[in-house]
């Protein structure tokens, strides 16, 4: 790699083989190589985080710093404007928005309505939504699955989870019905 103006970059090399080069003056980042060992802070950022899916989530600074994502070469692929986003797997990342959570995909199209009131990650190809104190479940394009209507619905773990539903602990299958 030749730098040709020290002046205006910035060269951070962290442990193993991952380096990344920040030109302060014109606020860009390029990403050398995926394997990230260590958080990174630029000029730009208050926290980078590791990669994932091929893209690395990070916020910005100042009083009401919103997170975005970056890809390899450093460019945006997600705004930012998400007051938080987890990080990707398999092209799916859970974010939050004004307190209200949903989900998007590497491009940043909106696959989960960003409406209810919590989200957990995507297990089991299925997330588990809230909307004012009910619980559910929404597989990875949107689609309610298990309707918005126990108490209480915990993570599913081969094929069935445990939900409260009327004051009654029950085993419920990945379609809502009750698991024998």
């Amino acid at each position: 790699m030749k730098i040709t103006n020290m002046k205006r970059l910035i060269l951070l090399i962290t442990t193993g083989v991952f380096c990344t080069i920040i030109n302060a003056q014109e606020k860009t980042v390029s990403l050398e190589n995926q394997t990230v060992e260590t958080l990174i802070k630029s000029g730009n950022y208050s926290h980078v985080r590791d990669f994932s899916d091929g893209l690395v989530v990070v916020e910005t600074k100042g009083e009401k710093p919103k997170y975005g994502a970056l890809d390899h070469s450093g460019k945006q692929v997600i705004p930012f404007k998400y007051d938080d986003i987890s990080d990707f797997f398999e092209g799916i990342a859970r974010v939050e928005l004004h307190q209200k959570f949903g989900a998007i995909n590497k491009k940043g199209k909106v696959i989960v309505p960003i409406m209810y009131d919590s989200m957990s990650d995507f297990q089991e190809n299925m997330a588990i939504i809230s909307l004012n104190n009910k619980f559910g479940a929404t597989d990875r394009n949107g689609k309610i699955i298990i309707p918005l209507k126990y108490d209480t619905l915990g993570p599913f773990e081969n094929g069935t989870a445990k939900a409260l539903i009327n004051g009654k602990w029950i085993f419920i299958d990945p379609q809502g019905k009750i698991a024998e």
